[in-house]
């Protein structure tokens, strides 16, 4: 007997048997999918061990990578792996797409970078503004044409796809790039990486007549966009953005599937602040110091970080007195050759020359993935991970000891803490020695207890920060919106508080009990980009729903057995202006109704105006509250909208089961209504002119907030100090943490306990706001409160040393992060050394601030 191909455990087996023999290879082909629907497919084919308690999982319908898009072939920003998408290799995508249909594709190749020669997927793709000179004349900035391209193509490979793409001849052409402000002519056989080429570069391809007609001398010029001499601001829309198709890199291309409804309005990008390495003068009379960072491409991270140790006052008078030149360790192996302290010494210098309102840190930025590949592209990372990097790598680079000597722990057996921690700290300045140590490092006490033979292991171990977890309540507030598609009434928001550990079926019953309706007649869905994106399972987790995620329950009545649950879409047309063609945009809160046995099409129309008659504007003076019964046979006229059939991914007719189609339309007669496989339909809103709806736009984002959803957690009772507390509570280790006792010769799971021995000048202080499980990657938002000034650490220090001059600390610098995971942004606050003044960092903007940190304090410095 042969196995059905479609059957879930095939799949399962199918795809775990090429994931678990699928490695990176370079130059091969990955697929992106939506996590939400890697995770929906998961657990419908029982992927995992522990879902097979799972009864009849939803089933995942096509896969949509629509969402992920911005324009035709750009990804959005700030998409993070295993969060809002997933990648697979080739032959799991092809075998996906089979059985579930879908798309559009998008690929990725396997690319090497940085020194090491480590395989990564190259999942953003660099985006050039090409600009064309020929001959003697000058270069427009208005005159620009973007390109996606892989940072692994070679300079060669992109000028011959640029010369074809302008129907030059290669032979006849040659490429420039804006780098660090100046122009300079690009190697052919370098990588657009080693060329220093980052996201949103400015390159400039200069062509000749003939053969024989010589290149302008000189770096190409461009033409004053105005009469200040500042560059005008050119802006690029997704959509303008086209691919350099070719086996050398990863492009992002569409199959011949067609989204008719796909959301039109895509992000610009300015490129205004990278074309030059400083931005104009400083006439404004800013301090030293207040300078902005430009955005390179997902950078925010990066800047956040610098703008904090560029206000760390003992530091930067170090690099600004040069101090650092003579002491690059430019033989260390585990340094970088001396080239990070080097150029993160130059930026400095810029940051706090007076001279520019913002510079671009391209070149920090090339040095800093040539030898840490992680930072090497152009995907968000924690500013606290970069900044650990950085003070790591800036130690080992002005590590003033050239020759480290071998040196051998001693164990504890029985001493006093203070002769082992002056011993143990010793022992570390014969290795280390540097601004760094000198600056940011402290000492900790750690204490290992075995639970079976009760030995006794103390180590004093230097650290450079404190990473902080927050210690948070055993339950999760769970924001809601609740429409009731039976009445029709306004949508109220309520806060749901469940254990962290609960059933979607829990949940459910907890917003039955606050809303008084009744639970068998909610339905709970994950709405996203104005869709039913999936419907939440009883059986399945809290956790399934992360922190951006909008939860959406509908009251959709009692459901008689032979009824009819209806997914209604709401859209509206937009005319192309090129192919003089109607598309049909998605928008506003998508809703369920009930249909009973034997419903119409007449009924459809009314189920869906008493959900959405309230939205509706008066048109010429006159109300359009029209009872649905005293209509006639009048309803397409009588009501300001279109039904169509559509499938439940809105993205191909429910009924014809065309991509192209719009949806075949629902005719308003008493003919029973012809069920579709997914009972889904579009309600498109007509326009009553251009520009003009028929609805109220407000209208349709207003909500009523429930008094559980007005709670303020600033009054949560957290803090610094209580973070730190549970930092030094003592733990017992895991079984994969498990400590080898030596006097035991085995594992053991001992007990754990940190504190603090010794404080360093400057305090960074790290909260883990961050939380991983199998299902998601979540965000803490809980209010942290952090004294300003005067945090007194005395009570938590045990050296003798400290406890005479107590280590109190005053705030100078934060790095905030703000949103969520999949589209979350870093800024900084820092108090200015000079006048002593707060100033608000946001990538290029420096500005002064009364509000010296935010509720989302990722870290801090004192």
């Amino acid at each position: 007997m042969v196995d059905d191909p479609t059957a879930p455990e095939v799949q399962r087996q199918k795809v775990k048997t090429i994931l678990e023999n699928t490695s990176l290879k370079e130059d091969d082909t990955w697929y992106l999918l939506p996590y939400k629907w890697w995770i929906q497919w998961k657990n419908y084919v029982h992927y995992d061990d522990d879902d097979t308690n799972m009864q009849n999982p939803a089933h995942p319908g096509p896969i949509n990578n629509a969402d992920l898009l911005e324009g035709e072939t750009r990804l959005k920003n700030d998409l993070i792996d295993g969060s809002d998408y997933y990648m697979v290799p080739a032959s799991a995508w092809n075998f996906l797409l089979n059985r579930y249909s879908g798309g559009p594709e998008i690929q990725r190749k396997v690319i090497k970078v940085g020194n090491g020669n480590q395989l990564q997927l190259e999942v953003y793709l660099l985006t050039l503004h090409v600009y064309k000179k020929t001959g003697q004349s000058m270069v427009s900035r208005t005159d620009v044409i973007s390109f996606m391209v892989s940072k692994a193509a070679t300079v060669k490979y992109l000028k011959n796809k640029l010369s074809q793409h302008l129907s030059l001849a290669p032979h006849n052409c040659r490429l420039w790039g804006e780098i660090d402000g100046q122009m300079r002519l690009l190697t052919e056989t370098e990588s657009l990486e080693d060329a220093r080429l980052v996201d949103e570069n400015a390159v400039v391809l200069e062509s000749r007549q003939a053969n024989n007609v010589s290149f302008a001398d000189g770096p190409p010029q461009f033409r004053p966009e105005n009469d200040n001499g500042i560059h005008a601001s050119t802006s690029t829309t997704a959509a303008d953005v086209r691919d350099l198709s070719g086996p050398v890199h990863g492009y992002a291309t569409r199959s011949s599937y067609n989204n008719p409804y796909a959301a039109s309005a895509a992000g610009t990008s300015t490129m205004g602040s990278y074309y030059s390495g400083a931005s104009s003068n400083n006439t404004g009379g800013l301090e030293k110091g207040v300078c902005g960072l430009s955005n390179l491409g997902n950078t925010c991270f990066m800047n956040s970080a610098l703008q904090c140790l560029s206000n760390t006052q003992a530091l930067t008078q170090y690099f600004l007195a040069d101090r650092h030149r003579g002491e690059l360790n430019t033989t260390n192996p585990l340094g970088m050759q001396g080239k990070i302290a080097e150029h993160y010494g130059d930026l400095i210098h810029k940051v706090w020359s007076g001279k520019f309102s913002s510079v671009s840190p391209t070149d920090f930025k090339w040095q800093l993935g040539k030898f840490a590949p992680q930072f090497s592209g152009y995907r968000q990372h924690d500013s606290q991970e970069l900044l650990a990097f950085l003070l790591d790598g800036l130690h080992e680079d002005l590590n003033r000891v050239t020759v480290k000597p071998y040196v051998e722990a001693k164990d504890y057996d029985g001493r006093e803490d203070p002769i082992i921690a002056a011993e143990s700290w010793n022992n570390h300045l014969l290795r280390n020695q540097s601004i760094i140590v000198d600056t940011f490092m402290g000492q900790l006490k750690s204490t290992l207890v075995c639970p079976d033979c009760g030995k006794v292991s103390i180590t004093f171990d230097p650290f450079m920060y404190l990473s902080l977890p927050l210690p948070m309540a055993q339950e999760r507030s769970v924001p809601i919106i609740l429409c009731n598609t039976v009445t029709g009434e306004m949508p109220v928001k309520y806060a749901v508080n469940v254990s962290k550990r609960a059933k979607i079926g829990e949940m459910r019953q907890a917003l039955a009990v606050i809303s008084g309706m009744k639970a068998e007649e909610i339905i709970l869905t994950d709405v996203c980009f104005g869709k039913v994106y999936s419907f939440l399972d009883d059986t399945q987790a809290v956790s399934v729903i992360r922190p951006n995620d909008i939860t959406v329950g509908f009251c959709v009545g009692p459901r008689a057995e032979g009824s009819t649950l209806l997914q209604v879409t709401q859209r509206r047309p937009e005319r192309n202006s090129y192919s003089k063609s109607t598309n049909y945009s998605t928008f506003g809160m998508p809703f369920l109704v009930t249909l009973p046995p034997g419903g119409t099409n007449v009924d459809v129309y009314r189920k869906i105006w008493t959900v959405v008659k309230r939205l509706v504007s008066p048109q010429n003076g006159q109300s359009m509250d029209v009872d649905a019964g005293e209509a006639g046979d009048n309803y397409p006229d009588t009501f300001p909208f279109q039904v169509r059939h559509l499938d439940r991914s809105s993205i191909r007719c429910g009924k014809c089961n065309s991509y192209s189609c719009p949806g075949c339309p629902v005719d308003p007669d008493d003919a029973l209504f012809n069920k579709m496989r997914d009972s889904a339909v579009s309600l498109d809103w007509h326009a009553i002119a251009p520009g003009e709806r028929v609805f109220d736009e407000q209208l349709q984002k207003e909500t009523i907030t429930h008094p559980s959803a007005k709670g303020d957690d600033s009054s949560s009772g957290l803090s610094v100090r209580s973070c730190l507390e549970l930092f030094l509570t003592k733990e017992k280790l895991s079984p994969d943490d498990a400590w080898y006792c030596p006097q035991c010769k085995v594992f053991r799971e001992a007990t754990k306990k940190f504190d603090l021995w010794a404080m360093p000048p400057v305090l960074v202080i790290h909260l883990k706001r961050f939380q991983y499980n199998r299902w998601s990657r979540d965000k803490i938002d809980a209010f942290v409160d952090f004294p300003v000034t005067s945090l007194d650490l005395s009570e938590y220090v045990m050296s003798p040393e400290d406890k005479a001059n107590p280590p109190i600390y005053d705030l100078f610098a934060v790095s905030n992060h703000s949103g969520g995971l999949g589209g979350g942004h870093y800024t900084a606050v820092a108090k200015n050394s000079i006048d002593s003044e707060w100033y608000s960092f946001n990538d290029s903007s420096a500005y002064g601030t009364s509000d010296t940190y935010a509720r989302t304090l990722f870290f801090a410095l004192y």
